[in-house]
């Protein structure tokens, strides 16, 4: 018997401390589109560009997981939106996601360090084409480059840097648990980093000021979202109907068409990515379209509640 509870014990301590690999992924989108390089796509503001180099640096990565627990990785990444990502952050105790942070950039302690000191394959060591500015500005967190105009032989150029602009992004998401492997999957749209940055007339932009000041700001608020494969999450057991659309919209309003059975008391709230409620409305149990909208744009959840339990949510994104 005290064998078997020693067993037991054991069985249970390797359970609660079991070590998963946690890779997080990035999806490179235009929009709702795969990212591909050179292709051409039209702005939110109705013009075309196109990409032909897009590198940028991720790092302190902290995963907030299991009730509350912080497990962090300071590890440097050089992103390229052309090469599929998956960021191997290493084995850790961590079973269930709650929140992730990032940063956008190199890390000031980092940032003025010479580049040579790195074996080559270290994303900090020296790049072709260069990441790195010089030793008094640092390295480029975003090296953004591509073509527009008319004819689209326009070039355009932002580099952006400087350690006042280092950049934390920090948002609510999941994890997907396969065996020992944890994936954390990230939709990075990269037409959203043009917000209030018109490029149509052939942008030059080396340093720490104006259009990359702009673009370091929307890679913080814009870029980045949970990935999110489903069209909306119903509760099995809820007979009624939860629409969204359109979703994606680019006038920061959105409807949800319903259509509700007799019984019960229902409520739809609007949420932003930090759970901050925007908008609340009480509805009642028919078939009806209720308008929902936003001051500003980015990723918002709506959820429908019945009985003050919820039954239904989507993840609605707005331009």
């Amino acid at each position: 018997m005290k064998n078997l509870f020693t067993l037991l014990v054991l069985c249970f301590t390797v359970s609660l401390f079991a070590q998963n690999d946690v890779t997080v992924k990035i999806n490179h989108k235009f929009g709702t589109e795969d990212f591909a390089m050179n292709s051409v796509v039209t702005s939110y503001d109705n013009y075309d560009l196109k990409v032909n180099r897009l590198e940028y640096y991720v790092n302190g990565f902290k995963i907030i997981h299991d009730g509350g627990q912080v497990t962090e990785s300071a590890d440097h990444f050089l992103i390229d939106a052309n090469v599929e990502t998956a960021l191997s952050l290493g084995s850790f105790a961590i079973t269930t996601v709650e929140n992730i942070e990032f940063s956008i950039g190199v890390h000031p302690d980092l940032n003025h360090l010479d580049p040579s000191t790195y074996q080559g394959s270290h994303p900090l060591a020296p790049k072709n084409p260069s990441m790195h500015w010089g030793w008094t500005a640092g390295y480029r967190f975003i090296a953004l480059e591509g073509k527009t105009g008319a004819s689209l032989n326009t070039t355009y150029e932002i580099h952006a840097l400087g350690d006042q602009n280092y950049k934390t992004i920090s948002m609510p998401i999941e994890g997907v648990l396969d065996g020992t492997a944890l994936s954390i999957n990230i939709d990075a749209d990269y037409l959203s980093m043009y917000k209030n940055n018109d490029v149509s007339g052939g942008v030059i932009t080396h340093g720490d000021f104006d259009e990359a000041i702009t673009l370091l700001n929307n890679f913080e608020t814009e870029v980045f979202s949970p990935t999110d494969n489903s069209v909306a999450t119903i509760d099995l057991a809820f007979d009624g109907k939860f629409q969204i659309q359109p979703n994606p919209s680019f006038d920061k309003m959105t409807s949800v068409v319903l259509n509700l059975p007799t019984e019960g008391n229902y409520q739809l709230t609007l949420t932003d990515v930090t759970g901050r409620v925007i908008q609340t409305q009480t509805v009642s149990s028919s078939e009806q379209t209720i308008q929902m909208e936003s001051n500003n744009s980015g990723v918002f959840f709506i959820h429908l509640w019945k009985d003050g339990t919820p039954v239904a949510f989507e993840k609605w994104v707005t331009k």
